[in-house]
């Protein structure tokens, strides 16, 4: 039996219908859905390639330039500019707002993993090359800003380090502004 175009749009309306069952009345409230679903696609995509490495990405540099600008868009389109919204008449859902800064962080470190496995990183034994994990470990402390300093940037990637630390604390910073939209009353 042979899946058809229209079957393969029933099954995104389908999906589309699970993932957020209640309609908003806003036009942009519906676009942050759809960005927060198609982000949630990539990094999906994302941890895949990863966790096949020996699955080759023609044109991976590409690739990774457009997941690292598409992580920037999504931050500051969906998560930052909600609280600039906060008003009477608009009070962001804190649940979502969570969920979508979750979404935020895991595509940032995904697409900042797959950059330095572009650029390299440098690892306690530099006659072995890291593997996979050590970028997703290497992107994941650089976010957080913690800098173990068992692996290092290569140079060519020293700012790309430097750019996801100070995204990682406005991460933060968003983090903390969920947890007082949720403490606070309307």
């Amino acid at each position: 039996m042979a899946i058809t175009f229209s079957d393969t749009i029933q099954l995104g309306l389908y999906i589309l219908k699970f993932l957020f069952p209640k309609r908003t009345s806003t036009f942009g409230s519906n676009g942050r859905k759809v960005w927060s679903l198609l982000s949630l696609v990539i990094v999906l995509a994302l941890i895949a390639e990863a966790a096949i490495p020996r699955l080759d990405i023609s044109g991976q540099r590409f690739v990774a330039f457009v997941a690292l600008i598409w992580s920037f868009a999504y931050f500051l389109l969906v998560i930052a500019a909600i609280p600039f919204l906060t008003s009477q008449n608009f009070w962001p859902n804190p649940a979502r707002l969570a969920v979508d800064t979750l979404i935020s962080i895991s595509l940032s470190i995904m697409s900042f993993s797959l950059i330095y496995r572009i650029y390299e990183i440098i690892g306690p034994d530099q006659n072995i090359a890291p593997s996979v994990r050590d970028y997703i470990y290497f992107s994941t402390v650089t976010f957080s800003t913690l800098g173990f300093g068992d692996f290092r940037p290569a140079t060519d990637a020293r700012m790309f380090a430097a750019l996801q630390s100070i995204l990682g604390n406005l991460h933060l910073g968003m983090i903390v502004g969920t947890a007082f939209f949720a403490a606070q009353p309307k």
